[in-house]
């Protein structure tokens, strides 16, 4: 607030301009835009992001997306992608036969991976 003098001699305090904020203040606000905006950035700018403040910092650090992008979090999804998963649990499908089972035989125990091939040759076997 700044003082000022009317004509007749008398203080007179006039008010600040206000500030409205401006788009980019708003935008840098909603957590969904500014996740979106960081993602196009390189991953050192990202990294960088993290020192403006605790808002960015916090939404750097609970994004799965953004943490991806700084390398601090692996796609576990490649993982398994290429396996066939296991229809309850959903990870690779881990099926031994034993020796001795019907129809087995086996002098080992073996391992298979593919449920289609499992799907097969089930019938009259063991499966652990």
């Amino acid at each position: 607030m700044r003082d000022t003098t009317t004509r007749d001699g008398r203080a007179m305090r006039k008010a600040a301009p206000t500030c409205f904020p401006t788009a980019a203040s708003r935008t840098c606000k909603i957590p969904e835009l500014l996740e979106m905006i960081l993602l196009k950035c390189y991953p050192a700018e990202i990294i960088r992001a993290r020192q403006i403040n605790s808002f960015f910092k916090h939404l750097i650090d609970r994004s799965k997306s953004l943490r991806y992008a700084i390398f601090l979090e692996q796609d576990i999804g490649k993982l398994y992608r290429s396996q066939s998963l296991h229809p309850i649990f959903g990870r690779p499908a881990r099926i031994f036969y034993r020796k001795g089972c019907v129809g087995g035989g086996y002098s080992h125990i073996r391992r298979r991976t593919s449920i289609d091939a499992l799907a097969s040759r089930t019938l009259g076997r063991c499966v652990v």
